[in-house]
């Protein structure tokens, strides 16, 4: 039977996890730490807080813990219609001789591979960096090496047709008996980072965060920090884009511009140079 973890369990879990982890975990809503708790002490079998503690004594668990503990994104070209608006800034990104792209919080690869297969249908490819930090090793090195690990593969055809790509979808990954893979060429341009993007340096320049459903499961205040640094990292008339259930928080949502409330993609002032 699984551990019922009451609010008193989470404040004091978030708290240990902080000390021993290096990061801070208080900022998590209460829904979301509980149901990634509940899943890894089913994962792991853990039965007790104490047991739970015991392991975080155990450098080698850490990973494991950062490899878990994030959700996936289940699918690709998820809300086609925030891929089909990329394709109109195409023209803004044709002018620019780098294109500097970022994922603050990569947990898998499917929206990382939609940006790169858009890039390359849209003649782009060539120019752009695509930036993922995440505190797991293993899920940077998955995305590093094309690992599609969803199954999902009819629900991703169907989005890549709603997003209205000029090919198969299948023609961009190699198949084989021991998984799918985004073909070589298209991950060339993925620099991984293993740290949470809130700790040490973090890519300046960038043209386009893609920063989607992440905030959903955070306090206001910890997303406002994290809009802090994203927006730092901007050149001017640079962009992020956020979940289409999300708010951007306070300032940002009077400072930065809306270009598509639909999509919820917004700009710093400026213009791409």
């Amino acid at each position: 039977m699984a551990i019922n973890l009451g609010i008193n369990d989470l404040k004091e879990l978030s708290e240990v996890l902080s000390e021993k982890l290096g990061l801070d975990f208080t900022q998590y809503g209460y829904s979301f730490f509980k149901r990634r708790l509940s899943y890894i002490f089913d994962l792991f079998n853990i039965k007790k807080k104490s047991q739970f503690q015991e392991l975080l004594k155990v450098k080698e668990f850490h990973q494991q813990f950062f490899y878990n503990f994030a959700v996936n994104n289940t699918e690709m070209f998820r809300d086609p219609g925030f891929w089909r608006f990329l394709k109109t800034l195409t023209p803004a990104f044709q002018t620019k001789n780098e294109i500097n792209i970022w994922f603050p919080e990569a947990s898998s690869g499917e929206e990382v591979f939609s940006f790169l297969i858009y890039a390359k249908e849209q003649n782009i490819l060539e120019k752009v960096k695509v930036f993922c930090n995440h505190t797991s090793h293993e899920k940077l090195n998955e995305i590093e090496k094309g690992i599609l690990k969803n199954k999902n593969l009819e629900l991703n055809k169907s989005n890549y047709k709603r997003f209205e790509g000029k090919s198969q979808l299948e023609n961009y990954f190699s198949i084989d008996n021991t998984g799918v893979y985004l073909k070589p060429e298209l991950t060339a341009p993925v620099e991984t980072i293993t740290h949470s993007f809130l700790q040490g340096d973090t890519p300046k320049n960038i043209t386009l965060v893609i920063y989607r459903n992440a905030m959903l499961n955070y306090n206001k205040k910890y997303c406002t920090k994290c809009m802090d640094v994203i927006y730092d990292s901007l050149v001017p008339g640079g962009m992020v884009a956020i979940g289409i259930k999300e708010s951007m928080p306070f300032p940002y949502n009077t400072k930065m511009t809306c270009m598509n409330q639909k999509e919820m993609v917004f700009k710093k002032d400026g213009f791409l140079n």
